[in-house]
């Protein structure tokens, strides 16, 4: 889904297909030639999807609790949720080098945001 400036991958896989025909996602890093499972552990009931990094390390992506998506960031090892008001739901398309999140809320339909997170 997404390298950064120095190199490092972020994405997704899916295995074991359910009954839908879809698979379980999870998140993975790839550096230096290594590949890294990272899923939040929030995401059980429909996996992590990694969707960007920034030159600093920092990753976001989506996990699914339900059927309602949840973006997060990832920094210094911890996963922390993004919180839109009064959305039903949140998804992540990138973060740039000073920290500010694009994506998508739903709140009465489909909504752009862009977020800055600490």
């Amino acid at each position: 889904m997404s390298i950064s400036d120095k190199g490092v991958i972020v994405g997704w896989y899916a295995n074991a297909v359910g009954p839908a025909g879809v698979g379980h996602g999870h998140g993975f890093v790839f550096q230096n030639g290594v590949y890294k499972t990272l899923d939040n552990p929030k995401g059980v009931g429909g996996g992590t999807y990694l969707d960007d990094i920034n030159s600093s390390g920092v990753i976001v992506g989506d996990y699914f609790p339900n059927e309602n998506p949840q973006g997060f960031i990832y920094i210094n090892g911890t996963f922390k949720d993004i919180k839109i008001p009064n959305s039903s739901g949140t998804t992540t398309s990138g973060i740039n080098g000073y920290g500010y999140v694009t994506g998508e809320a739903s709140i009465s339909g489909s909504t752009g945001y862009t977020a800055h997170c600490q």
